[in-house]
């Protein structure tokens, strides 16, 4: 028996070299052509399979690329680097009244790749990290950035639908949605029942509630969450969905029409690189108006120092029903209540005028205040018909309501 090397194999049974299929001949014409049996068809992508979701850690590094250049940029920063509303506008924030007066229609594919804050930011971020994870390795990377852009476009859509021409937004919650209702579409053609349940969890968890309050506009819960948008990017996700979903390819188990992904894929970012380079073409024009409200970084939270400084605030800030809001309430501190109703009474318009760049409870606050006003001038029926619909409001300020109910003006 001839010698072997046997150095590292100890023990180890050589495994035998298994036998190529046969090579059948195909003829075509006058020519012949064989094929090999093993390679008839893809190999067929198993759940199991490890697959790095590079489209998804690409786009988070991109949005946080993107955020980093929108503080750098932004004339004004409030806290956790959040740009102030005149900032937001002047680096691209979708806004009814200049997409659809000024004619500014690029801002649709500016304002999903901005964020509001850091934390907006972060959580955003978040999101997407947990569906990417699952969802990417089931239908490509290609199909995630078309799904993202699509559902982008989408909750821009749904904004600008639902929300007050005046309320300004930013944020890729709109495009997650849509990824977070393609994973539940897409979910069914997993066989791993566990990673199936996993993905149909993740999603629903964080859609449903995304989606439920949809029936309001931007400027309730406080004005920070667009529920038209995350609405508008889930619908636009789940038409998508529903196309993969027809055209599956069952031999490979991915999404077909690859091409059309790619494509999406390109005229996006295309879209996108174009709209911001409109974006700072304006900014300067944008940056140079002067503020209609109140820059956040002038709150310090201490109400006596907002009644000091409520008369600058009137003379600088004439639209801003804020600076009339805190005069008023100096007045009524001192005892003033004529002038603490003229005052307030002013600010209550002002905010009517423009209820979406508030928050509702600054809305509830005015009238509650202007109501112990009218009380203190000897009129508590007209004070308990101003302050009746706040009374019962589930935002209203607890401390205003209590001094309310003690003076009678509420129930």
């Amino acid at each position: 028996m001839p010698a072997r090397a046997t150095f590292g194999q100890r023990g180890v049974v050589p495994r035998p070299v298994p036998e190529r299929p046969a090579r059948v001949p195909l003829t075509d014409g006058p020519h012949n052509h064989s094929y090999d049996a093993s390679d008839a068809a893809p190999r067929p992508r198993h759940d199991h399979d490890f697959v790095v979701p590079f489209a998804t850690v690409g786009l988070i590094v991109l949005l946080g690329c993107i955020f980093v250049l929108e503080i750098n940029r932004a004339f004004e920063l409030g806290t956790f680097f959040s740009p102030s509303r005149q900032a937001l506008i002047a680096l691209g924030a979708i806004n009814g009244h200049l997409v659809f007066d000024s004619a500014e229609m690029w801002r649709v594919f500016t304002a999903p790749m901005l964020h509001g804050g850091l934390f907006h930011l972060v959580s955003n971020c978040v999101v997407l990290a947990l569906i990417g994870w699952c969802l990417e390795p089931v239908i490509g990377p290609s199909w995630f950035i078309a799904i993202f852009a699509v559902s982008a476009l989408g909750g821009s859509a749904g904004s600008l639908a639902q929300n007050d021409p005046q309320v300004v937004s930013v944020g890729a919650s709109g495009a997650i949605s849509g990824l977070l209702t393609t994973a539940l579409i897409a979910s069914s053609r997993i066989d791993d029942a566990g990673l199936r349940r996993r993905m149909q969890m993740i999603a629903a968890r964080i859609l449903i509630p995304a989606i439920l309050p949809a029936y309001f506009s931007a400027s309730a819960n406080d004005g920070h969450v667009d529920y038209g948008a995350h609405l508008g990017g889930a619908m636009a996700g789940a038409v998508v969905a529903v196309l993969l979903n027809i055209t599956w390819n069952y031999r490979t188990r991915r999404p077909s029409l690859m091409p059309l992904a790619i494509a999406i894929c390109c005229t996006f970012g295309i879209a996108v690189s174009a709209a911001f380079a409109l974006t700072m073409y304006r900014a300067p024009a944008y940056a140079a108006e002067k503020p209609r409200f109140i820059p956040r970084s002038q709150f310090s939270g201490d109400g006596h120092e907002a009644m000091k400084k409520s008369s600058d605030w009137i003379a600088r800030y004439p639209a801003d029903p804020r600076g009339y809001y805190y005069k008023g309430l100096g007045f009524l501190d001192h005892g003033d209540a004529p002038s603490a109703a003229e005052e307030l009474r002013h600010a209550l318009s002002l905010y009517s005028a423009d209820p979406g760049s508030f928050n509702p409870v600054f809305g509830h606050s005015v009238k509650m205040v202007l109501a112990l006003a009218i009380k203190a001038e000897g009129d508590p029926a007209s004070a308990r018909a101003m302050a009746r619909a706040s009374c019962s409001a589930p935002d209203v300020p607890r401390p205003v309501l209590e001094i309310a109910r003690k003076q009678d003006i509420c129930p």
